[in-house]
């Protein structure tokens, strides 16, 4: 009687548990979506309307799965869930905080860079609020359940005498044992080779239909899918050899044909002339556009953008698109060396964790296969990003950190861009050779989180003579004023370096090309977002599924297209107050950095308007009257189809939003991706792409 009894006390546990897996399993994935995309809608409504997504299956195995090996090791199912949760809710929030700057998940990937991972550490923050308390909130109740089960089942096991009659079996104690961890191994194994076989085969069966391109550029899942995004591995989808060979020839002809119809020399220098020009590019951190700021939110004591508007007169200037905001310059660094997107196959961060392992051909190769001098500068640790590796790989003569720079003036906190100006011009004296590449990144305007010991973060306002003011309708705390008015005068500080260098440079005789690109919007909070009027479009881009633009094509600043008209008066006086962005115009702003490029010799400004930072080495070396790189006659005839091609919108060649491709536009999408994907994972045969043609 007692033994049916434990029996049933066992079954009862047994399905129990399983219901309560099966629950967790279906509801978490849901849950951690709800908590990242923090839609205006409640759970219930979210819930329903997921429930016919095949990722959240996966994931909703994947969960299970990490359930049953956790209950096998450990055999208790409060425990399982409890650890489950903790894994589960640090992701979540991890991808939240990482959403939050960067408008992109969190990516296993991301581990690989070992420092980046480290710096994000400091992002960890909670804020208590609704979303919090409610996925907070159903993980204790499910892990408060699970060890309510295993109470129940202590207690059942202690009045029937489980262990008395295990000891009857006639089996030692020892022996018991080892069975018992046999069959949790056994269970284990055999988990991870079904969830190896079964997310292997769904991973790679989901990258086939995960065609990402330029008709829905934003997908809902992009922004969605926490567990499926941190395991979504590139590596799994594989191309024939035969189809990297036909998309080489495909964009080799494509390239050579649309050469023949354009000036590829449009600068001075022709081809071949032996006047060949030095080429310095500076990315600059945080560099952006203060006037797509509203001034009836923030005024300035002085135009933050005056050099760059100053120099405007005298240089090819304008705008380009980046695929990252708030954060991410490693991406917009490696789009201009390799002259890839990295809208496809990588995160943020993903160019250059690839890059540890493997020669990725890049603009350094053309200059190095031309003889010139090649010197990347950094003004910050080596070890970042694992830069010195990656530019080693590169392949660079010579690289400049924070530790050799014998200019080390300061900017608050950092090496100042004024040092990084002085430090391009010895080099640039000091360079072998009849010509010189120089690759310089700032980081003075970088936020005030990186660890840096010739920097002070205590009183940084009082102690910096900043030369701008600022004033915001609303009053910010402390910190977000400190960091609005560093990254204000950071804008105008790299400005002047950059006035610098040209007043410098328009005093030698041998021909220079100076060009300096921002690499990202500053990561303001969300504090500095509302103060600055553009959170509630901010808002409005999280709650959309579908970002498709539609504005007119206007250079950040000019005027007030794409502002709201339906704004509420201001309720506390009467005093109206200024409009908001809508969300494509703010689309618009979050993803655009200027750019400057100036010549030694005069010639007609070329004026940049929205083209994708990937283009950039092709107009460079076109402007220079270099000769041209397979990549470069790539680039030049993707740059006809898509203006620009990126994560959060798509502009075809005139500029005009794209909400579906041509036959001509989608087939040579197909072959960039193919190259691309050859290029950062696959055997490479496209090794030779940034080599001059003249010299191959």
């Amino acid at each position: 009687m007692k033994d049916k009894k434990g029996l049933k006390r066992k079954l009862a546990y047994g399905f129990f548990t399983l219901c309560l897996a099966g629950m967790y399993a279906s509801y978490v994935p849901v849950l951690m979506d709800y908590y990242t995309v923090r839609p205006g809608v409640s759970f219930p409504e979210f819930y329903q309307s997921s429930t016919v997504e095949p990722l959240y299956t996966f994931e909703a195995v994947a969960v299970a799965v990490l359930l049953g090996i956790l209950y096998s090791a450990t055999t208790h199912a409060g425990v399982s869930v409890l650890l489950t949760s903790l894994l589960l809710f640090s992701l979540t929030h991890a991808s939240y905080l990482k959403y939050l700057n960067r408008r992109e998940l969190l990516k296993l990937e991301d581990f690989r860079l070992t420092e980046a991972a480290g710096m994000a550490l400091q992002y960890i923050r909670f804020e208590p609020d609704g979303f919090l308390f409610l996925f907070a909130g159903v993980l204790l109740g499910f892990t408060a359940l699970a060890f309510l089960a295993e109470a129940v089942r202590a207690a059942a096991a202690k009045t029937d005498g489980e262990n008395k009659a295990s000891g009857r079996n006639g089996a030692s104690p020892f022996r018991l044992r080892c069975r018992r961890l046999a069959v949790r191994l056994g269970c284990i194994l055999a988990l991870c080779v079904f969830f190896a076989c079964y997310g292997r085969g769904f991973l790679a069966s989901r990258l086939q239909l995960d065609e990402v391109d330029a008709v829905n550029p934003t997908q809902t899942e992009k922004n969605r899918f926490v567990l499926y995004q941190f395991l979504r591995d590139d590596t799994l989808q594989s191309f024939d050899v035969r189809d990297v060979e036909e998309s080489s020839a495909f964009l080799k002809r494509k390239g050579e044909e649309y050469a023949s119809k354009v000036c590829a020399g449009e600068g001075v220098w022709e081809q071949g002339d032996a006047a060949r020009p030095n080429i310095i590019v500076i990315m600059n951190e945080s560099w952006w556009n203060t006037d797509n700021l509203d001034p009836g939110y923030i005024t300035f004591s002085k135009d933050p953008m005056e050099p760059f508007k100053e120099l405007e007169a005298e240089c090819s200037s304008g705008y380009l698109t980046t695929n990252v905001y708030g954060g991410g310059t490693v991406s917009s660094e490696a789009e201009f060396l390799t002259g890839l997107n990295t809208k496809y196959y990588v995160g943020s961060s993903g160019v250059y964790s690839r890059t540890l392992d493997r020669k990725l051909p890049t603009v350094v190769d053309y200059f190095n296969a031309l003889d010139y001098d090649t010197v990347a500068i950094h003004p910050y640790y080596g070890e970042f990003y694992s830069r010195r590796q990656v530019y080693d790989n590169m392949g660079f003569d010579r690289t400049v950190f924070a530790e050799d720079m014998s200019h080390d003036g300061l900017y608050t906190h950092y090496i100042s861009d004024e040092a990084l100006a002085e430090q391009i011009i010895e080099e640039y004296e000091n360079g072998e050779g009849e010509n010189r590449f120089i690759w310089a990144v700032s980081v003075a305007n970088h936020g005030l989180n990186l660890e840096y010991p010739k920097g002070n973060l205590n009183n940084l306002t009082q102690e910096y003579d900043y030369p701008i003011s600022v004033s915001t309708r609303k009053q910010l705390s402390r910190a977000d004023e400190t960091a609005l008015v560093n990254y204000v005068n950071g804008i105008y500080l790299a400005g002047e370096a950059y006035r610098m260098l040209v007043e410098y440079f328009s005093r030698k005789e041998e021909p220079v090309i100076l060009l300096m690109y921002g690499d990202h919007m500053p990561n303001f909070s969300s504090g500095i977002l509302e103060a600055v009027g553009m959170d509630a479009a901010e808002e409005e881009l999280n709650a959309r599924g579908t970002l498709l633009v539609d504005w007119e094509q206007k250079l950040p600043g000019e005027g007030s297209a794409g502002l709201s008209e339906n704004d509420p008066p201001d309720a506390s006086g009467g005093e109206e107050i200024p409009q908001r962005l809508s969300s494509d115009e703010l689309l618009r702003r979050l993803y655009s950095v200027p750019v400057l490029m100036w010549s030694s010799r005069s010639e007609e400004p070329f004026r940049f308007a929205g083209e994708g930072i990937y283009y950039l080495p092709q107009i460079l070396l076109e402007r220079a009257g270099l000769p041209d790189a397979g990549m470069t006659q790539i680039l030049r005839y993707e740059r006809s189809l898509f203006r620009a091609n990126a994560r959060a919108f798509v502009l075809d060649g005139e500029g005009k939003a794209l909400v579906e491709c041509t036959g001509e536009q989608a087939e040579a999408l197909n072959h960039f991706k193919i190259m691309e994907y050859d290029i950062l994972l696959g055997e490479g045969i496209c090794r030779d792409i940034w080599l001059p043609l003249q010299e191959k």
